[in-house]
């Protein structure tokens, strides 16, 4: 039998990725403690818990449906719009949460279960808690970049789904009543700190026909982090962008938005202006040169 020299133990530990005990095997050893006294005196050092953790994952490990999917599009969109990761290294726990309405932690459940996942749902104060824990599924979601993200949703169906989850989680829709107005002002407006994440979502609006604009927040000041929104301003761009985008939450959705506009004498939609080509007849239009 070889003799346990250094560069031997090297090459069987990182090398070959063996764990202790199958060391200990291989050489005769009594238990893989006695492996780990000879790589202390050999100032050898070991492997972090998630180093061991991707070498020799668990038989039982869950393993998500991946495959892009508008279910999965719409559990991107909730992530970054109010996902959270919660892992434990020790405990080998990785868990995504999300906080919210009764109506969105359902639904949730639904669109995570037919990706192949469970969740819990916990009732926290006035709002629900979901969670799920899936090592593959949590390590893949915090790897994703926006560019990755944008280059997911190559069709409209995973757009509307990644805008709906984003909504879901972090929009809100507005009607506030006018004085000397016979029609209430509307938007739908979404917040976030991360300006290139709502422009992504811009553009993706634009995409699907929605006209948004993104500005600065002057609720929040500085030394503060600054807060951007997104907004679909006026009823008509409200109105298209609510038929469009099927909110599971009731106050968000376009039937709370038809109620509450019932009351109201119907909006004086104006209409679109020519452009000085299509005015005078297009041909005869003279143009700088």
């Amino acid at each position: 039998m070889a003799e346990l020299t250094r560069e031997l133990l090297i090459n069987k530990y990182w090398q070959e990725g063996k764990s202790l005990a199958q060391i200990a095997k291989q050489f005769s050893l009594p238990s893989a403690s006695s492996i780990l006294k000879v790589m202390r005196n050999f100032d050898i050092p070991r492997r972090t818990l998630l180093e061991a953790a991707a070498l020799n994952p668990p038989p039982n490990l869950k393993r998500p449906n991946l495959q892009t999917s508008k279910e999965l599009a719409y559990i991107i969109g909730v992530h970054l719009g109010d996902g959270c990761v919660n892992i434990r290294f020790d405990k080998f726990q990785y868990q995504w949460r999300v906080k919210g309405e009764r109506e969105f932690v359902d639904n949730i459940a639904r669109v995570l279960q037919l990706i192949g996942l469970n969740s819990w749902i916990n009732r926290e104060n006035d709002c629900f808690r979901i969670s799920t824990a899936s090592r593959i599924f949590v390590q893949w979601l915090t790897k994703l970049s926006l560019q990755n993200i944008e280059t997911l949703l190559v069709s409209d169906n995973l757009k509307l789904s990644f805008i709906e989850g984003f909504y879901d989680a972090e929009g809100y829709l507005g009607i506030v009543h006018r004085q000397n107005r016979t029609f209430p002002h509307i938007w739908v407006k979404i917040g976030n700190t991360n300006l290139p994440l709502l422009e992504m979502c811009q553009r993706l609006l634009t995409d699907l026909g929605i006209y948004s604009r993104v500005y600065l927040s002057n609720r929040v000041k500085p030394p503060r982090q600054a807060y951007y929104q997104l907004t679909v301003p006026s009823y008509y761009w409200t109105q298209n962008f609510l038929s469009k985008v099927e909110s599971c939450i009731p106050h968000k959705g376009l039937i709370m938005l038809n109620d509450k506009l019932a009351s109201y004498p119907a909006p004086r939609i104006r209409p679109k202006k020519r452009t000085l080509r299509e005015a005078y007849g297009g041909s005869n239009v003279r143009t700088k040169t």
